[in-house]
């Protein structure tokens, strides 16, 4: 796909110890989004997480932390509109030209995808379900629903919380206080790994917790380790 130079797109992709996936994720960049930038910074993964992205991207080593993994990754970037993926997703093969399309609106500062857990679980396929209804009627994104922004708007609200914990609920809610924001119609499937591993209805409570912890303003660093299961 050939690309002029006002609507070149950044995709940057945090990862921790996300060899079993980040290959995946890769090369379907590289097959269906070139000649897009590729960046994935990487807060010190333990496994070969590191040398599989070599293969496909531009890789950079950064503290710990999704926020700073994000907003170091912008810094480096290139691109008019910047993308950020998880490690775990694939996105539609026509996500990228959607974008572009979607942002010849000038009214339009960025916007996300319908979420979707690859799963034939009759459970998570409800949440799915539920989750793009709930997201479209207040106009929310998150992180894993594949977030793209306008570069300039990006630099106006400074990036993402450097937290170690809810970066893009609140980076979601900032976004749309900035501008007209749309949830396209095409689907970028995520991994339901932690689901499988948590079990539905504790990780429905733990997320639910989360958030309302959040709200509240409890330390950041008890709110992650509890969450994480970090003992101190």
């Amino acid at each position: 796909m050939k690309e002029s130079s006002l609507n070149r797109i950044s995709i940057i992709i945090p990862t921790l110890n996300e060899a079993a996936c980040i290959g995946d994720l890769l090369k379907k960049c590289v097959d269906e989004f070139q000649p897009y930038e590729l960046i994935v910074t990487d807060g010190g993964s333990a496994d070969n997480t590191v040398e599989i992205a070599k293969q496909f991207a531009l890789v950079y080593q950064t503290s710990k932390g999704r926020g700073q993994q994000l907003n170091f990754g912008a810094q480096k970037s290139t691109g008019d509109i910047l993308w950020f993926l998880h490690a775990d997703t694939l996105p539609h093969p026509r996500s990228a030209s959607e974008i572009q399309t979607l942002l010849k609106d000038e009214k339009i500062i960025g916007g996300a995808f319908e979420y979707n857990l690859t799963s034939k679980n009759i459970w998570l396929r409800f949440f799915s379900h539920y989750s793009n209804f709930k997201n479209k009627l207040f106009n929310r994104v998150y992180g894993d629903m594949g977030i793209f922004i306008r570069r300039n708007v990006f630099k106006k609200m400074n990036g993402f919380k450097e937290s170690m914990l809810m970066e893009d609920y609140a980076f979601g809610r900032e976004l749309k206080k900035h501008g007209k924001i749309k949830i396209l119609p095409l689907k970028i499937e995520t991994s339901p790994r932690d689901w499988y591993k948590e079990g539905f209805i504790r990780k429905i409570c733990k997320d639910t917790i989360i958030k309302f912890a959040y709200k509240y303003k409890i330390e950041n660093q008890k709110l992650y380790n509890w969450y994480y299961g970090v003992k101190k």
